[in-house]
């Protein structure tokens, strides 16, 4: 139902043209109808489908702002979708379904919900920011908190930390700097963030279905070192306010930097993208885009 949009919004955004708003509004009209009597409907559960719509609503609404003239923010699609996700896993529960058909909509979901968190900053009017959308994945089987997840490309420890950050950064939004009790927590996660570094890599259930080669398991442990050293950066900036010069600011982002040149072949593939400029989906082979 959301596949023509989301691939109408996409491909307008690779050949760099305007969006079909008209043809948008007008696919808007029956989108949003079977949105809405699906959501009303409380006799029957959510099914499967509409459940994707809705991630794929948030996906659109963050990477093209008001792509249906609605004037919604993608903060309340975010709020709305995570208590339906929570209402599917607790049927899940109730009924012991199994959960593999869906582990791709609930990995897909966490990681736009950690990184929504994360930009939730200051929050917006009406919309009440939440403190953990990993545990959904603690209440689904994730065999272990330092797999890494296929889909967000970091393991379930790192999503916690960095939605902890998050409620962090909320804490300390003013002008004034933090105060002492603030200065220790962060410093505390940033250590966290640290020692979750130093655990051995492991690949997710539906990786391990195959064999992994040693050079897609460095590049899953550099992607993940990646987004722990993103949220060690962010945390200097935005809770203890150093500058972006700043020594220990720099020795992050070198960090990250060192991380993707170990991620070749995807970053290969986007160097041939831009270089080329053709879409990167039209030159993708076997490379791990995590």
């Amino acid at each position: 139902m959301m596949l023509t949009p989301a691939a109408a919004v996409h491909r307008s955004q690779v050949l760099r043209m305007i969006e079909p708003e008209l043809r948008m509004a007008e696919w808007a009209e029956d989108i949003f109808s079977v949105l809405r009597v699906q959501l009303d409907d409380q006799s029957k559960p959510l099914p499967d489908d509409i459940l994707l719509s809705m991630v794929l609503l948030i996906s659109l609404e963050k990477s093209s702002p008001s792509t249906f003239g609605a004037n919604i923010p993608w903060q309340k699609h975010l709020n709305l979708t995570r208590s339906l996700v929570d209402k599917r896993v607790r049927s899940m529960r109730a009924k012991d379904e199994k959960d593999e058909e869906l582990s791709f909509i609930f990995s897909w979901f966490s990681y736009l919900d950690a990184m929504g968190q994360v930009s939730l900053s200051p929050p917006i009017e009406d919309i009440t920011p939440q403190t953990g959308p990993f545990d959904l994945l603690h209440r689904i089987a994730v065999d272990d908190e330092e797999e890494v997840d296929c889909v967000m490309g970091f393991t379930t420890c790192c999503g916690q930390l960095l939605v902890e950050l998050a409620s962090q950064i909320r804490t300390c939004s003013g002008p004034e700097g933090p105060d002492g009790a603030t200065m220790q927590a962060a410093l505390d996660l940033e250590s966290r963030f640290k020692e979750s570094m130093t655990k051995p890599v492991k690949v997710c259930r539906h990786v391990r279905k195959h064999k992994v080669d040693m050079r897609s398991l460095t590049e899953m442990d550099a992607a993940n070192q990646a987004f722990h050293w993103a949220g060690i950066v962010y945390l200097r900036r935005r809770i203890l306010r150093k500058g972006s010069g700043d020594e220990e600011v720099q020795d992050g982002v070198q960090r990250i930097w060192e991380c993707i040149q170990h991620v070749k072949r995807a970053r290969k593939l986007m160097e041939a993208s831009w270089r080329d400029d053709k879409p990167w989906y039209s030159l993708i082979q076997d490379e791990y885009l995590g």
